[in-house]
């Protein structure tokens, strides 16, 4: 799973849609669509108010589980 994925499932298990998410964070609508499909990754700043508004760690967000986790 990319990081571009995890961040779509975890906005969707929030209930949140790309805009919700993105006025949340201050960024535009664009800039989440651009992260959840791999086009860029977010800043150091946008990666720690994205993991606290979405309840994860940075590392969960940038690192896939091992395949003992799944």
């Amino acid at each position: 799973m990319t990081i571009g994925q995890r961040i779509a499932a975890l906005r969707k298990a929030a209930g949140l849609s790309q805009e919700a998410l993105a006025a949340q964070l201050g960024v535009s609508r664009q800039a989440i669509g651009k992260w959840e499909a791999d086009a860029s990754l977010p800043g150091i700043d946008n990666l720690q108010e994205l993991a606290k508004t979405l309840g994860a760690s940075c590392c969960l967000l940038y690192t896939s589980p091992s395949p003992r986790d799944a």
